[in-house]
C-alpha cells in the first residue's frame, strides 16, 4: 500500500505559542523566547544563564490523580495532545480504535523527578526520595504511556527516544504506519522538560551560549560568525495524521500532508555530526517524497548554533542543494527544544507554507565562512509562493531525520 499522509489536526505547548499561525508570526516577527534565569542554572554551576522556557503552563491545571505519573514534561505532552484532538474533530470511538496509533518522543522522562530521586539518594544514601510513582514520571517512554492512558488510545504505540531527533522521528514512523496501511490514524509528536540537568549536559561540553548574558535575544546565533553555542529550552507538540481519504470522508481539516520520511545514523561518531550521514538523510527523503531538490521551497535547518554542527549541516544542504534553495533554522528565536524542536518547528513551518512567508534566522548577520555559501534567510522574512519544505532534525549518537512536507492545497 501507498496511501496519502495528511495533517489534520495540532497542538502545542511552546515558548513561541501554541498554534502553527502564532509560532510562525512569532519568529517571522523577530521575536525571542530566551530568557536570564539566574534561578535555574546558577545552583548547578553552569556557565550558561539562559534559557527558553514555556512561561504560561500551569501544571496545577491537571487533576491531582493525574499527575501522580506524571512530570512537566508528560504535563505538558497531554495538554498538547488534547488540543491537536480538538482541532482534528477527531470522535473518541477513533480515538481508541485499535487503528489508531501513538508515536510519541523526548530524550528522556522527567528531568526535574530524575534530580529529585537522585538528590535524595546522594544526601541520604537510602531510597526514600524514591516514591511508587517516580519511575513512571521518569522513565523513557513516560510521555506516550500518560498520553495513551489519558486518551484510552490502545493502537501500535511507539517511544522514539533519539535525543534531538525525537519528535521528527516520531513523526516520521507514525507517517510510514499510515502511509502502509498498519494504521488509520496516528497521533504523533514530542516532548521536553526544561531543567538544570539538561542544560548542563550540554554546558558541561562547553556547548552553550555564554557571552550574551546581558543581551539573550541575540543569541542563539544559528549559521553566524559569532556564533557561541546553543540555548536549550523546552515544549511539547503533537500533530494528528491520517489517511486523506478518510480524513476527507470525515470532513477533517486537512492542515499539510507528509509525502516523504528518512532516518540514519552516522555510525561513526557519538557527538561529531557527519556532513555525508546527513547529506544522506535528506536525499533518501527527498526520494521517498518523489520530489527533486528544485521543488523544495525552503529548507528548515536544525542548525543549533554550534560550531561544529552548523558548518556540518550547512555543507551537506550544499551538497543537496546547491546554493539556491531558501534556508532557515528557527532556534536563534525558540532556542533548542530538544526532544520537541522537531514537532515545533514543523508546526511553525506549516504557519509558513500557509501564508506564503519563511520565516528568517534571527541573531544571523554574517554567516560563518566555515559554513557553506547557501540561500540564508536573513533580517527579514522572505514572501513567496511556498509549495514544499523539507525539515531536518539531528541528535546525539548520530541519528539522523527528515522530513517532507507538502502544502495541503497543493
Amino acid at each position: 500500500m501507498n496511501r496519502r499522509v495528511v495533517i489534520t489536526g495540532h497542538g502545542l505547548v511552546s515558548p513561541g505559542g501554541n498554534t502553527a499561525q502564532a509560532v510562525e508570526a512569532f519568529v517571522s516577527e523577530g521575536r525571542s523566547a530566551i530568557r536570564l534565569r539566574e534561578d535555574m542554572c546558577k545552583p548547578y554551576g553552569l556557565l550558561t544563564r539562559l534559557v527558553s522556557p514555556v512561561e504560561d503552563f500551569e501544571e496545577s491545571d491537571f487533576p491531582r490523580q493525574m499527575r501522580r505519573s506524571m512530570s512537566r514534561i508528560s504535563l505538558m505532552a497531554v495538554h498538547a495532545t488534547q488540543r491537536a484532538i480538538a482541532e482534528a474533530k477527531l470522535p473518541d470511538e477513533i480515538v481508541r480504535h485499535p487503528r489508531t496509533g501513538l508515536s510519541y518522543g523526548s530524550t528522556m522522562g522527567g528531568t526535574s523527578t530524575i534530580e529529585r530521586c537522585f538528590r535524595s539518594l546522594g544526601e541520604k544514601g537510602e531510597m526514600h526520595g524514591l516514591l511508587s510513582t517516580s519511575f513512571l514520571q521518569i522513565m523513557s517512554h513516560t510521555c506516550a504511556a500518560n498520553i495513551s492512558i489519558a486518551f484510552g488510545i490502545t493502537g501500535r504505540i511507539l517511544a522514539s527516544c533519539t535525543a534531538c531527533a525525537s519528535s521528527l522521528q516520531a513523526i516520521g514512523y507514525a507517517y510510514e504506519s499510515v502511509k502502509l496501511g498498519l494504521s488509520d490514524v496516528f497521533i504523533a509528536g514530542g516532548a521536553e522538560e526544561l531543567h538544570g540537568v539538561m542544560v548542563g549536559v550540554f554546558d558541561t561540553m562547553k556547548a552553550t551560549s555564554t557571552t550574551f548574558h546581558d543581551t539573550p535575544h541575540l543569541t542563539p546565533r544559528p549559521f553566524d560568525v559569532r556564533r557561541d553555542g546553543l540555548v536549550v529550552g523546552e515544549g511539547a507538540g503533537t500533530l494528528i495524521l491520517e489517511e486523506r481519504e478518510s480524513a476527507l470522508r470525515r470532513g477533517a481539516p486537512i492542515l499539510a500532508e507528509i509525502i516523504g520520511f528518512a532516518t540514519g545514523s552516522d555510525g561513526g561518531h557519538m557527538t561529531n555530526p557527519s556532513s555525508q550521514a546527513m547529506e544522506r538523510v535528506m536525499r533518501l527523503a527527498l526520494e521517498d517524497a518523489k520530489v527533486t531538490p528544485g521543488e523544495v521551497s525552503f529548507v528548515s535547518a536544525h542548525a543549533t548554533a554550534t560550531s561544529v554542527g552548523d558548518v556540518a549541516e550547512s555543507r551537506a544542504i550544499f551538497d543537496v542543494f546547491g546554493g539556491q534553495t531558501p534556508v532557515n533554522s528557527l532556534k536563534g528565536s525558540l532556542g533548542h527544544l530538544m526532544g520537541a524542536c522537531g514537532v515545533i518547528e514543523l508546526a511553525a513551518c506549516m504557519g509558513m507554507l500557509e501564508r506564503n512567508r519563511i520565516a528568517h534566522t534571527l541573531n544571523l548577520e554574517s554567516p560563518d565562512p566555515e559554513c557553506a555559501p547557501l540561500d540564508y534567510v536573513i533580517h527579514s522574512p522572505r514572501t513567496a509562493p511556498l509549495a514544499v519544505v523539507l525539515k531536518n532534525s539531528f541528535g546525539f549518537g548520530g541519528v539522523n531525520a527528515s522530513l517532507v512536507v507538502k502544502k495541503a492545497s497543493e
